[in-house]
């Protein structure tokens, strides 16, 4: 080995280290000793989430009995969903056929107005189940176990088969779009 390809070698070593500890004091760090991003590293106060492509992923990323699913008008979902005055963006999507399946996103202006519309929204969720339970048990299942999750100025509502896989498609999505703009 000659002496120019030591230094060459040290050289990236220095280059790739200098470059690791900007990242670092960027923020960049991944929020656990893996070197895996996770969703709890995310501040979702300041996170700027897209609401119709967090809908859209949800879409197409989690399994929904109905293949239809619908966008819904935002004054409608707003009124369905007893949210109005609340969100700054809704996007919403609901089934077209039997079932209870829905995507709600919703982004507020403040923290504040997230959790009141959560509680809205989890108020349907539980009235909506209990008439289910009435004809359709399996539904009022999905709609008991559905996602409602509030998170900084953001609430997610997904009722599918799979509550886990829309958590799971709901975090990863917020996880490659804030780490993906950094």
């Amino acid at each position: 080995m000659n002496l120019k390809t030591v230094r060459g070698g040290i050289l990236a070593a220095v280059i790739a280290g200098t470059l690791l500890l900007t990242a670092c004091e960027e923020g960049n760090v991944p929020a656990d000793s893996s070197g895996v991003q996770d969703f709890a590293s995310v501040d979702m106060n300041t996170a700027d989430i897209p609401a119709a492509a967090l809908a859209e992923h949800l879409l197409t990323k989690v399994a929904f009995d109905d293949p239809n699913m619908i966008q819904m008008d935002a004054e409608i979902a707003q009124t369905l969903y007893n949210v109005a005055g609340l969100a700054e963006s809704v996007v919403s999507y609901g089934s077209t056929g039997a079932t209870a399946e829905a995507i709600l996103v919703l982004r507020c202006s403040n923290a504040e107005n997230a959790a009141a519309a959560a509680e809205k929204v989890g108020k349907y969720r539980t009235e909506m189940a209990e008439i289910y339970a009435s004809y359709n048990q399996p539904e009022s299942v999905k709609l008991t176990k559905a996602l409602l999750a509030q998170d900084g100025v953001y609430v997610v509502f997904c009722v599918a088969p799979d509550a886990a896989a829309a958590e799971s498609a709901y975090h990863a999505f917020v996880v490659d779009t804030v780490y993906s703009a950094n």
